[in-house]
């Protein structure tokens, strides 16, 4: 009885981080990304597969549960739990916000700046209301297509915190995550992530959520300032 064909060829590796590997592929056919959670060989190989099991579902539940909420993320096609791998759309026709914010900033375009911050802080807003934290808000883990719609990418330490405590603390965290991103990677786009608090603050429905996040977030910075006057 012949095997059954694989369900993805054409493999390439794209990039390797400290959980996974990233790489492109065909799936029947298709453009796609396949990503693979790899063994830690340090951890009893037991405990690694339970905590490695523990994270891909909950990337694959929270990926489905922002794109339910309307926010942009990559179409998953196949999961395979045993091989720890998710293959989802490859967002060929994007570029990531990364360099996006490098060429309007080459052009002084500071109305586009503006527009992608309100997208940006929206965007972040939405998923917040929903008490997701994204875990690693980066301008490389965003995509803008070629119609202008923003994605959100690499969900892989995205948590759901419904503690109200808990919520407020993980929220500013990942707001902080992306202020000090974007200072250290793009210091002459002024005022962007003040642009992008400001959109973020007007899409939180909820005005005490909005001030406790707010607040809290005013909070962590002031540690984060600590921490760096101490080295």
């Amino acid at each position: 009885m012949e095997s059954a064909p694989p369900v993805y060829s054409n493999i390439e590796l794209i990039c390797q981080g400290a959980e996974a590997r990233i790489f492109r592929c065909l799936y029947f056919g298709r453009r796609a990304i396949l990503k693979e959670r790899f063994v830690k060989t340090y951890r009893h190989p037991d405990l690694d597969s339970a905590v490695t099991l523990q994270r891909l579902k909950g990337e694959v539940r929270l990926l489905t549960r922002a794109k339910q909420l309307g926010i942009h993320t990559p179409s998953i096609y196949h999961i395979d739990w045993s091989k720890r791998t998710i293959i989802m759309e490859d967002l060929y026709d994007s570029r990531t916000v990364k360099s996006i914010i490098d060429t309007l900033i080459q052009e002084n375009n500071t109305m586009k700046l503006d527009e992608l911050a309100q997208q940006i802080g929206s965007t972040i807003g939405r998923l917040h209301q929903a008490q997701i934290v994204h875990g690693d808000l980066t301008t490389s883990n965003m995509l803008l297509s070629e119609n202008n719609q923003l994605y959100l990418i690499d969900f892989g330490l995205s948590a759901h915190v419904p503690n109200k405590t808990q919520m407020l603390e993980a929220l500013a965290v990942d707001l902080y995550v992306l202020e000090r991103a974007i200072i250290c990677t793009h210091q002459k786009a002024k005022h962007f992530f003040s642009n992008i608090l400001m959109a973020y603050k007007n899409s939180i429905s909820d005005d005490k959520q909005r001030t406790l996040t707010m607040n809290k977030y005013e909070e962590v910075r002031a540690r984060g300032r600590k921490r760096s006057m101490v080295g």
